[in-house]
């Protein structure tokens, strides 16, 4: 599956299963970067604190808790999709399964942008121009 005009996190990051999880917890691309500039593995997360990451990515002690949460479990438990469901919900199942799976064309997902990328993907493959809120008609 191609990167679609969205560039998503989650498309970005769609080979890595760990960082397309922590893409959909957060969802600000900069804070993204940080992250995983600071700390590009799972092991480099457990081995910081909670405190010096809520304070290098100036975010919530909740959304640290989930990161950290979510990051000693991916380290400690063989990962399929029912499991990141149950962990971290549809959304990031549906995720899961379009980027990671390749199953784009069987998944019905409720997120919008989600919907976008997957009409978007379909449209490539059909050699159809797309058309995106994000892409302008250039004129020669």
């Amino acid at each position: 599956m191609m990167i679609s005009p969205l560039k998503l996190p989650q498309e970005v990051y769609r080979h890595d299963v760990w960082r397309l999880c922590i893409s959909c917890i957060i969802s600000d691309k900069v804070k993204l970067e940080c992250l995983f500039k600071h700390f590009p593995t799972p092991e480099d997360v457990l081995q910081v604190k909670s405190s010096e990451l809520g304070s290098l990515m100036s975010t919530s002690f909740n959304v640290i808790d989930q990161i950290k949460n979510f990051t000693e479990e991916y380290t400690s438990v063989e990962w399929d999709v029912q499991h990141i469901r149950r962990s971290l919900g549809d959304h990031v199942g549906d995720v899961y399964d379009i980027f990671i799976k390749n199953k784009w064309r069987d998944t019905k997902p409720n997120d919008e942008n989600l919907k976008k990328v997957l009409r978007v993907a379909k449209e490539i493959r059909k050699g159809r121009p797309t058309r995106t809120k994000c892409t302008r008609r250039i004129q020669h």
